[in-house]
């Protein structure tokens, strides 16, 4: 079992990957969980700052995956614009290019 507080932004990479190097790949995912706002620095120096209905992220670009795990929005603007929420049992998501500065409302 994995133990996280409420409201943690879990960083992690993509589960096919098997190394860091960042030339292979640029993708990355990061797990949302219920509970208060909370913000982070990854192990790239992107920092993400949640709120109650958004997330900012700034820093590194890259093509970035948001998990909600146990509950997630139903609509998502990306920089103003609607993008896709696809979703799963336990979990809704979303993929977008992150290119220094993005901003999620939900």
């Amino acid at each position: 079992p994995l133990f996280v507080r409420a409201g943690a932004i879990l960083p992690k990479i993509p589960e096919d990957v098997m190394t860091l190097v960042p030339r292979l790949d640029d993708r990355r995912v990061y797990e949302l969980y219920p509970g208060p706002a909370n913000s982070i620095v990854d192990f790239e120096g992107r920092r993400l700052a949640a709120s109650a209905s958004g997330l900012r992220i700034t820093g590194k670009p890259a093509r970035i995956t948001i998990v909600w795990r146990f509950q997630g929005p139903k609509t998502v603007r990306l920089n103003g614009k609607p993008i896709v929420v696809t979703g799963r049992d336990d979990s809704v998501q979303v993929t977008f290019e992150h290119r220094g500065q993005s901003a999620l409302v939900w």
